[in-house]
């Protein structure tokens, strides 16, 4: 008899392989010397799914299932077979990443500038990736593991909305995303109206508008009158449907009457805002200030008036002397030249020539000159008094003039009763024919040089 010895039967070692949960596995094909390949396969958890304990042959590709938190494994045992002879049995592996999951919160609601909690990713994963669809709303465009808290934002007019989109990650597989929305509503646009001024004791009514619900602080109802006792900022709040809120403000100023008090000293008459006073006294005006305000002003006045024109009295044919009266100075002066005379600044003055004499009368507030008054009797020639002739007079402008034949060739000088010269003309006769028609209606003084005036009247 003969004994047939056969070689033991031999393989290839398979690949371990990794893969994701419920990802495909790559088909076994078994290499070897061996007509079969026996092979056992064992989980290293329940957990673990998707695949046969036992069988023969190649294996082809698996869909595997991790549903526990770590990493599991299929551990084959390969054992190849030849006409009843095995060889030594070959181990690989297949790990198998866990199914990833992750919590997301329920969609989330906020109005502009609220303050949007933080959230912490959980799940099955190492890591959790998110996205952005929508940075207007204020909060970054991407980020891991949690969303930060931040300050909402809508500067728009309409509903912003973001869809956040998070993915687990392990060991280089992802999970299936979530995802979950914030919308942002806008804030209603307030408006409290213009600031107000009001004097004490005067009404305002505030109307705000913007948002369905319009509540005042202190106390205020939009749209009604009330009188503010003092200057005060006054704030609305408006709600709108979604329960967003938002403020304006608006200052109401309320100006105050004021009073005054003026002295015065003025003279003759004094006006103040259109009034004139023209006796002294205490006077109350009710005016409007700057601010519109009733403003009462009270005038202390003292009024001093211009002197009167004074009066000349003729004593002795010779002394002159005008009224006292107190606060005035007196200035004696002469009427052909108006000049002062020297240290005559009496109540009296007795003149040393004959002339035409005034007196100016001065005070605070102004001055006045008497009439002229002529004096004729001091150092008067007999032949002067008798042979100077005006006639007729009065009458219509046209005298004759007859003077003495030792003043032919002398000046004539014709004076208004203040003391203006008017005219000079020259003596050239005896008897003159003097024309003076162009004066105006009244009483004039026609003198010759240092002779005693005489008073002419054109009528």
């Amino acid at each position: 008899a003969s004994i047939n010895v056969l070689s033991a039967p031999s393989m290839f070692q398979p690949n371990n392989q990794t893969i994701c949960c419920q990802s495909s596995t790559t088909p076994i094909n078994f290499v070897g010397n061996a007509n079969t390949y026996n092979w056992t396969a064992t989980g290293s958890s329940p957990l673990l799914t998707g695949y046969t304990s036992a069988g023969n042959g190649n294996i082809p590709s698996l869909q595997l299932s991790n549903t526990s938190s770590t990493p599991q494994n299929v551990i084959y045992l390969v054992t190849p077979s030849n006409q009843g002879c095995n060889g030594t049995p070959v181990q690989f592996n297949i790990s198998v990443m866990p199914c990833l999951s992750v919590s997301t919160p329920s969609d989330q609601y906020y109005c502009a500038q609220d303050n949007a909690s933080a959230f912490v990713f959980s799940g099955v994963g190492s890591s959790y990736t998110w996205v952005n669809t929508n940075p207007n709303i204020g909060l970054q465009n991407a980020g891991v593991n949690f969303v930060p808290n931040f300050v909402t934002q809508n500067t728009t007019t309409s509903t912003q909305t973001a869809t956040i989109t998070v993915t687990p990650n392990f060991m280089g597989c992802a999970g299936t995303p979530q995802s979950y929305t914030i919308t942002v509503y806008p804030l209603p646009i307030v408006v409290a109206g213009a600031d107000q001024a009001v004097c004490a004791g005067g009404s305002v009514t505030l109307t705000a508008s913007g948002a369905p619900s319009l509540t005042w602080d202190n106390g205020i109802l939009n749209g009604q009158t009330f009188v503010p006792n003092s200057s005060t900022t006054y704030t609305v709040t408006g709600t709108d449907a979604n329960g967003c809120q938002n403020q304006d403000a608006v200052f109401v100023q309320v100006n105050q009457p004021t009073s005054a008090t003026l002295n015065i000293n003025a003279c003759n008459s004094y006006t103040l805002n259109g009034q004139t006073y023209t006796q002294s006294g205490t006077y109350d005006q009710l005016l409007s200030n700057a601010a519109g305000c009733d403003s009462s002003l009270t005038l202390n006045l003292s009024l001093n008036f211009s002197p009167s024109q004074p009066n000349i009295y003729v004593q002795n044919q010779i002394n002159l002397s005008t009224d006292l009266t107190p606060g005035l100075t007196y200035q004696w002066i002469t009427c052909s030249d108006l000049t002062p005379i020297a240290g005559q600044t009496a109540i009296t003055y007795n003149p040393t020539s004959n002339g035409v004499y005034a007196v100016v009368v001065t005070n605070g507030c102004g001055s006045d000159t008497s009439l002229c008054t002529s004096i004729t009797t001091i150092g008067l020639e007999e032949w002067a008094k008798e042979d100077m002739l005006l006639y007729p007079n009065p009458n219509n402008g046209n005298f004759t003039l007859e003077v003495p034949e030792a003043l032919i060739g002398k000046d004539i000088y014709i004076y208004d009763m203040q003391g203006r010269l008017l005219d000079q003309l020259e003596l050239s006769t005896k008897v003159n024919y003097i024309e003076l028609i162009h004066f105006a209606r009244g009483a004039y003084w026609l003198q010759i040089e240092n002779e005693v005036p005489l008073k002419w009247i054109k009528n």
